[in-house]
């Protein structure tokens, strides 16, 4: 989808207005699809948080993880949302536990399906802010 391309490209303004569109249209029907209302919330906080709005970023994100809750399964799309939720807590002074709850299980996510660079970096982001 554009909107994912776009926020890979590093394009979040675009992708932001792009999933704010999407956000409207899954509203406004009856029966929308947990998958697709997921990844709609799920990009629309990671936008956010790169935009530099943590604290506007854990709604959606949070919601994001609720609709995945309910789905089962997809544990990159859980890694991925954990996360974005443990930087975003973070960038929003939230509770340093929580973030760190959530780096962990991420962390331990991305390792068990091969994803070990993503795994490591992790690691090095919790390290290098160890509280004192």
């Amino acid at each position: 989808n554009l909107a994912e391309a776009w926020l890979g490209q590093g394009r979040y303004e675009e992708a932001l207005s792009l999933y704010e569109a999407l956000r409207s249209d899954l509203e406004a029907r009856t029966e929308p699809d947990p998958l697709t209302q997921m990844l709609v919330l799920k990009g629309l906080g990671l936008a956010t948080l790169e935009l530099g709005r943590p604290t506007q970023a854990l709604s959606p994100l949070t919601a994001a993880l609720g609709h995945l809750d309910a789905l089962g399964g997809l544990p990159l799309e859980r890694a991925d949302l954990l996360w974005a939720l443990a930087r975003a807590e973070r960038g929003a002074g939230g509770s340093e536990t929580v973030l760190r709850q959530h780096a962990a299980r991420s962390a331990a996510l991305y390792a068990e399906h091969g994803r070990t660079e993503r795994a490591e970096e992790i690691h090095a982001w919790l390290n290098a802010a160890e509280p004192d």
